[in-house]
């Protein structure tokens, strides 16, 4: 049923299509050949005729066919009259149909983006699969900071829905896709190929393992559409972890992982729960990664810590290290704490490869820039 519904949808875009051009092209035949026959009826006619050239006949025309009238060139003769008369019937006519096939094929265009089935055109956009509470807090961040680009939506959610969140959003450029997201058809509406990123949610109306399996399922999807495009996925469980590796994804946030490690740091260091949610929730601070100037390329950490706290008053917190393979020891500074102990051992004897753990937080002062690093930094936006 629902092929069919897309074959009668497209041949009915299409005849629309047709008709429109076939009233172009009888508006188009109307104005020349109505120029034609008032300039040779009106130029045998000397003295009170001002339709002396093409010029004056087309642009009456013109005029007389939107029903403009400005009234500066007019026939004076009988016959030139009756010419008059023929292009406002028959110019009025075929001028309403052309503007009501434009407004019908507006209307229709945004009726199907309010519904979800419109394909998306957009480039460089980000892209939310699925729903949860975790998308709500996400777009409240991004609208708290005048987000920058498209943001399509892609679920089975309904119009309503889709009304209320871009109401309560007001500073993003919402759009959705209607469907499901593990589906090819529905990745490709909504334009993944030409998306900067695409975040990939678990599923809160499935239980947990259920979720975990859907969303391997979309990833396949996703990766056998685009290799490229960059890709972060939610899970519940650690358990399709590889097979998400093997998906050549990296950006994985595993929801059980988050929270336990927050309760063991805040079991051994007393309120680093209160301090993890104020990274999170801070509004006059901000944390961001930016560019590593190249002029630190080569050069130590404590050099371009030092230059972007005096220079502009940010602090330089961590590298992320791209395009290269790291060592486990690389990821922590030489003081260590029994915390960041206990985390290196856990890598040290998981079957994750070191390539995925990209993030240096306090590197040594010695530590020295490479070309791909990026820097982590904390800037009060109050200042910045």
């Amino acid at each position: 049923m629902k092929t069919i519904a897309k074959i009668k949808r497209f041949f009915r875009r299409k005849e629309m299509f047709k008709l429109l051009f076939i009233v172009t092209v009888f508006i188009f035949f109307l104005i020349i050949l109505s120029s034609t026959l008032i300039l040779a009826i009106e130029k045998t006619k000397s003295g009170s005729s001002n339709v002396n050239s093409f010029m004056d006949a087309f642009w009456w025309s013109i005029v007389t066919v939107t029903t403009v009238g400005y009234g500066d060139v007019v026939p004076s003769t009988d016959t030139g009259r009756i010419v008059g008369i023929f292009l406002i019937l028959t110019g009025f006519t075929l001028f309403s149909a052309f503007t009501g096939l434009i407004a019908s094929m507006m209307v229709e265009d945004k009726m199907k983006g309010a519904s979800g089935l419109k394909t998306i055109k957009n480039h460089g956009h980000t892209v939310i699969l699925s729903w949860n509470k975790t998308a709500l807090v996400m777009l409240k961040k991004l609208n708290d900071e005048n987000h920058f680009g498209a943001i399509i939506l892609v679920g089975n959610f309904d119009q309503a829905f889709f009304t209320d969140l871009s109401a309560k959003f007001p500073n993003l450029d919402l759009k959705y896709v209607r469907g499901d997201y593990t589906q090819k058809e529905i990745l490709i509406k909504a334009g993944i190929k030409n998306a900067s990123q695409i975040i990939l949610l678990s599923d809160e109306n499935l239980a947990e393992q259920a979720a975990d399996d859907r969303t391997v399922i979309a990833a396949q999807t996703l990766r056998f559409l685009s290799k490229k495009v960059h890709v972060t996925v939610q899970l519940n469980r650690n358990t399709n972890l590889q097979h998400l590796r093997q998906l050549n994804i990296e950006n994985i946030l595993i929801s059980d992982d988050v929270s336990g490690h927050i309760l063991a740091n805040n079991a051994l260091t007393h309120d680093f729960s209160s301090f993890f949610n104020t990274i999170l929730t801070m509004e006059e601070t901000k944390i961001q990664i930016q560019e590593i100037p190249s002029q630190f390329t080569g050069k130590s950490f404590s050099e371009l810590f030092i230059d972007e706290y005096q220079n502009r008053n940010r602090q330089v917190i961590g590298l992320i290290k791209d395009k290269q393979d790291l060592q486990i020891s690389d990821i922590f500074s030489d003081d260590q704490s029994a915390i960041d102990s206990f985390i290196k051992a856990a890598l040290e004897n998981s079957k994750i490869k070191d390539k995925s753990n990209r993030v240096i937080l306090n590197p040594g002062k010695n530590h020295v820039i490479n070309e791909y690093d990026k820097m982590i930094i904390m800037e009060n936006k109050q200042e910045s």
